[in-house]
């Protein structure tokens, strides 16, 4: 976990507007779960709960990731992994709008994370945020603990 945290941490020291960069990169994690749960599911997710689907399934495979990386961090993430539950539902629920919005939030995200890294010339890092879309929020989540002195 600090090996990632920390490649995550010295490719991100030169971010220009971090008011920007840090919701586009929390709005990527929800666009791409939203986009997940507008995928069709098979008809056993519906047997066993109608609120399976691609996208919740993606959020249960995330919080099982933190907790292996790091139980505080995790413990941290649950607020927010809760709220994306909640909007990919309510978005599922939208279904002639839901991946129109998906893919707004998605392609909104991309935009706000490509300025937050424009200026340093090194957009090949989008690319990275994207591939990590999983670990960025737990980065920002890690920041935010060493600042108020929590151990993760």
């Amino acid at each position: 976990m600090d090996k990632w945290l920390s490649d995550f941490d010295a490719n991100h020291r030169n971010i220009i507007n971090v008011s920007i960069y840090w919701p586009s990169t929390l709005l990527l994690l929800i666009g791409i779960v939203c986009l997940f749960a507008c995928l069709p599911i098979p008809h056993e997710f519906i047997e066993i709960s109608p609120i399976l689907n691609w996208g919740s399934l993606l959020l249960l495979v995330a919080i099982v990731y933190y907790c292996i990386i790091s139980i505080p961090l995790a413990i941290g993430m649950l607020p927010f992994i809760s709220i994306i539950f909640v909007l990919q539902v309510y978005l599922q629920n939208m279904t002639e709008y839901a991946l129109i919005i998906s893919i707004l939030l998605t392609v909104t995200s991309v935009v706000g994370i490509c300025t937050g890294h424009y200026k340093e010339e090194r957009l090949k890092l989008v690319l990275k945020d994207i591939q990590l879309v999983i670990i960025a929020p737990l980065w920002l989540l890690s920041l935010t603990y060493r600042r108020l002195g929590i151990p993760y």
